[in-house]
């Protein structure tokens, strides 16, 4: 182990980016957890690598340490990636809550390196959000996009939608659970949101309102409630939303042209 002196330097520069203490990560060593100079060591280790600071010692960057520093970067980029991907199956396949060591056995890192890699689980929930959002993007587009006629738009509208919750179900509800806690996560949604408003109005050729109404009726909410509060199946919730659609659609003409006449 190196003496504390010779992590001195670099500690200022980390300073200069993150607070030391308290860390989510490591508890205060002031509060009576340790009082080793190893463990002082090892948390300043963390945090130094979260922080960016080049190396534990003041020497200057050579060849070397740089080819080192990049492999050590590639290795905690991998195990970010085997984190999160880790955290997306876990959900997936229905583990509510999901814990730390959970993660890091299925991704095959300790915990303390899985801790150096996120701030909390709070922090690896809304970077696997963000992360199976962009593997599943094509399952958030509509099949045989503004083809066909009237009918053939709603059901494939309905059967695109349908197929996305229920591919992304376990996943959708733990985000709109931390949405509250994570702004960028609350800001995610409402892009969606909007993105599938956008959907109805083009597809679907419905005006501005009927589309926010359609967005709305289609949401994943909406199916969440249909499927598990009033057991609904796949063919049943799509008979629903076909009908609504149709309705909703039906009544846009026929206000048109009852003001086309009144026009005339």
């Amino acid at each position: 182990m190196r003496p504390l002196n010779c992590v001195v330097p670099s500690v200022l520069v980390a300073i200069q980016s993150a607070p030391l203490w308290p860390s989510p990560i490591w508890p205060d060593p002031l509060a009576g957890h340790s009082n080793s100079w190893e463990y002082h060591y090892q948390y300043l280790c963390a945090r130094l690598e979260r922080s960016g600071a080049q190396g534990l010692g003041s020497e200057p960057m050579t060849e070397t340490s740089a080819t080192e520093l990049d492999g050590r970067r590639a290795r905690t980029e991998r195990g970010r990636t085997a984190a999160i991907d880790a955290m997306i199956d876990l959900v997936q396949e229905g583990h509510r809550p999901v814990t730390a060591e959970q993660v890091a056995a299925r991704a095959q890192v300790s915990i303390s390196s899985l801790f150096r890699y996120f701030e909390g689980l709070q922090d690896l929930q809304a970077h696997t959000i963000d992360r199976f959002t962009e593997r599943y993007a094509s399952s958030f587009e509509i099949t045989d996009y503004c083809c066909g006629d009237r009918p053939a738009r709603i059901a494939s509208y309905v059967a695109s939608r349908i197929a996305l919750y229920q591919l992304i179900g376990p996943m959708a509800r733990l985000a709109r659970a931390r949405a509250y806690e994570h702004p960028n996560l609350k800001d995610l949604l409402h892009r969606m949101r909007i993105n599938q408003t956008h959907q109805a109005l083009v597809h679907l050729e419905a005006d501005p309102d009927v589309a926010q109404t359609i967005a709305t009726l289609t949401s994943f909410e909406c199916w969440d409630q249909l499927a598990n509060d009033h057991l609904r199946n796949e063919a049943q919730i799509a008979a629903i939303w076909a009908s609504a659609l149709h309705a909703l659609l039906d009544s846009t003409d026929r206000s048109a042209t009852l003001e086309s006449a009144d026009l005339i």
